[in-house]
């Protein structure tokens, strides 16, 4: 709540699904493995949600409005749901000789190889290319 009144931050409603993509014989333990796991973390899952447009489009932040009402929505920080986000994390150093550094969401130091070129995973083998990045 501190955080509400300090930094105005935003709350939004948000659902999230979990695609599985395995054999077809692989798909039940599969299942009963990630509901065991998120029943550990106090997740219950619920099986009403089908339509598949409609829970990728009212998956991301602030579309929870336009949800069924028989699904399970919760709320939480706006900035939080962004970084819920398909593959979303927070960027890491890069092992490489060519440091140039910027800082990631909490304000740490991260090393980048803006080029592409020099580091341990050539992101590249091309001389022109160009970086677009936050202004901040």
């Amino acid at each position: 709540m501190d955080r509400l009144a300090v930094d105005s931050t935003q709350m939004v409603y948000c659902n999230f699904n979990i695609l599985v993509s395995c054999p077809v014989d692989k798909v039940t333990p599969v299942t009963s493995y990630l509901e065991t796991k998120l029943y550990e973390c106090g997740i219950m899952l619920s099986r009403t949600a089908y339509n598949q447009l409609e829970l990728f489009t009212d998956s991301f932040p602030g579309n929870a409005y336009a949800f069924n009402p028989d699904y399970d929505l919760f709320l939480t920080l706006s900035d939080a749901a962004l970084c819920f986000f398909f593959k979303e994390h927070l960027k890491g150093s890069e092992n490489t000789p060519l440091t140039t550094y910027y800082t990631d969401r909490q304000g740490l130091p991260v090393c980048i190889d803006i080029t592409g070129k020099e580091g341990k995973v050539k992101m590249t083998d091309n001389s022109n290319f160009f970086c677009i990045g936050p202004s901040g």
